[in-house]
């Protein structure tokens, strides 16, 4: 995106505190709002890096409420956990109150198309959402502006929600990652989050919705209550405190960058990512199976350069095999997982032509791949140079959260 103007939006009155004042007090903070040249985003912001981006109908005012949140949400963690989003191109797209989810360039693949990410027959994305997690997380303009009317969103903090997954999928230390599914069992198991009908708010069906819904309450408002009459747990942090004072002190934790997956990290002197080759073609078979059962948490992400969709499959101890979804032609998966698995990596078979229809030229071949995972976050470029080795091409991600365990997160 090219440079065209800028414009900045200024907190008070004044753009420059009295020479009196500026001694002793920090100058109020000043948004940059940029306008920038791409097909759809008129404008962008950057926090950290990270840049909020949005179409020209969008209000500045969201963008600056944007930009906010997202401050507050990474003001305290490590910059090895930036390092990491940054890498992957992670941002956040605000959706006019104009327009549906599927206009984000993103999702432009799924509209009309029934059942969207979560095959749920006759709803559609933009039916079903106003806001999707990932390395393109995306939340509604009037969301931010707090003029929403859906009870499903209204007093809740979506982009808060949305960008938690990007943080926990793609930004902390695998072994945080493990603390997080760990303090999530551990309170279901004690009751929490479970209605007295036995069904579960959000919070409780997997880890993932448990670190995004209580990103809500952490920094002010609250994710779908366990009991909505009484509204519990109460909004806010000290709501969440009393409720769940496991995963608030975890929340803690990790957004004020004192928990200790970092500092492990950090003494290992691991870096934030690395990349990692699949195994060589005539690698021994001991090293074709996983090994171990409960080893160091791992975090592989696995990056399409090609342009088939890919079979993601775990191989055990024994080499039995267990299909774990797809990685989208192009696309990004993260996939959690524990030093010693290995994974296999293969192209979908493509669908075959109609009868009536002359068979299209063949595909070029493309090798299965295996992955040994190893400890920290690893990124591997699949079949970046039509042979699996890992590269320097950062292909880009098409499609919303794509993870193992959850579909796209709304």
């Amino acid at each position: 995106m090219k440079l065209r103007s800028t414009r900045v939006v200024r907190q008070g009155k004044t753009p420059l505190l009295p020479d009196a004042e500026r001694a002793c007090q920090r100058l109020r903070c000043a948004r940059q709002i940029v306008a920038v040249d791409h097909p759809f985003f008129a404008k962008a912001v950057r926090v950290r890096g990270i840049p909020v981006r949005a179409a020209k109908c969008v209000e500045d005012a969201a963008l600056v409420v944007a930009a906010d949140r997202l401050s507050r949400q990474l003001a305290g963690l490590p910059d090895s956990v930036i390092e990491r989003l940054l890498t992957l191109d992670a941002a956040v797209h605000v959706i006019g109150r104009g327009q549906v989810t599927s206009d984000l360039p993103e999702h432009a693949h799924m509209k009309g198309v029934d059942g969207g990410y979560t095959a749920e027959a006759g709803v559609t994305v933009d039916q079903r959402s106003r806001g999707m997690g990932g390395l393109k997380s995306s939340c509604g303009e009037e969301n931010l502006l707090n003029i929403d009317d859906d009870p499903c969103y209204r007093g809740r903090d979506i982009l808060t929600h949305e960008f938690a997954h990007a943080i926990m999928d793609y930004g902390l230390p695998a072994a945080a990652v493990h603390t997080i599914r760990e303090t999530h069992a551990a309170a279901v198991a004690a009751g929490l989050w479970t209605r007295a009908d036995g069904s579960r708010a959000y919070a409780g069906s997997n880890a993932s919705e448990y670190w995004a819904e209580l990103s809500m309450w952490y920094f002010g408002s609250h994710g779908e209550f366990v009991d909505g009459g009484a509204r519990t747990p109460a909004p806010g942090p000290a709501g969440l405190a009393r409720y769940d004072p496991a995963g608030f002190a975890l929340l803690g934790a990790l957004y004020d960058g004192s928990h200790g997956a970092y500092a492990r990290e950090a003494a290992a002197g691991a870096q934030p990512s690395r990349a990692l080759s699949p195994l060589a073609p005539g690698a021994p078979d001991e090293l074709r199976r996983s090994v171990g059962v409960d080893g160091a948490p791992s975090k592989l992400v696995l990056r399409n350069g090609s342009g088939r969709d890919a079979v993601l499959v775990w191989v055990d101890s024994t080499g039995g095999e267990h299909e774990y979804g797809v990685i989208p032609a192009l696309g990004i998966q993260v996939q959690h997982t524990y030093v010693g698995h290995v994974w296999r990596i293969a192209p979908k078979p493509l669908a075959a032509a109609p009868a009536a229809h002359s068979a299209p030229a063949p595909a070029p071949a493309l090798p299965e791949l295996l992955v040994r995972a190893e400890e920290g976050t690893c990124v591997v470029e699949l079949w970046a140079d039509g042979c699996g080795r890992a590269g320097a091409r950062r292909p880009r991600p098409r499609g919303g959260r794509r993870k193992h365990d959850s579909s796209p997160t709304e």
